[in-house]
């Protein structure tokens, strides 16, 4: 269930579409990542459930680091059950966010990884969240 850089062919080629660095959207995201987690030390975990969201982030980081995320790893990501991960997983496949690749290795190995149409739209979330970054805390 590890992450597995790309090869020379890349899934999505000219995957993250922003006028930011890479880096700094990786920053972004990973941020916003440990941020849900910090609240969980505070707060009762049962007060929170996207799995979706995770998963989505899961995904985009993935895309920045240009690395392959099995379908086992995006459901660890969720901090679901296994089932209800798949589920999820199923309703985002449905809604067009994600798609599934074998493994060019491995076929007993199945990577998700973000569709275009969901790239381009997490690339304008992340460039949203940047410029109220840089309007409050300047951020480059």
């Amino acid at each position: 269930m590890t992450n597995e850089p790309w090869s020379s062919d890349p899934p999505n080629p000219g995957h993250i579409r922003s006028s930011l660095p890479q880096r700094r959207i990786a920053e972004l995201v990973d941020y916003v990542r440990k941020t849900r987690s910090l609240r969980l030390r505070f707060l009762d975990p049962q007060l929170f459930g996207e799995p979706a969201w995770d998963m989505l982030l899961d995904l985009y980081r993935s895309e920045i680091a240009q690395q392959r995320i099995a379908i086992g790893s995006v459901c660890i990501a969720s901090g679901v059950p296994m089932t209800t991960a798949l589920r999820w997983l199923r309703a985002m496949e449905a809604k067009g966010l994600v798609q599934r690749r074998p493994s060019p290795n491995d076929l007993r190995r199945t990577y998700v990884e973000l569709t275009p149409e969901a790239i381009a739209a997490m690339d304008a979330l992340f460039e949203a969240i940047a410029a109220q970054f840089r309007d409050r805390h300047r951020f480059p």
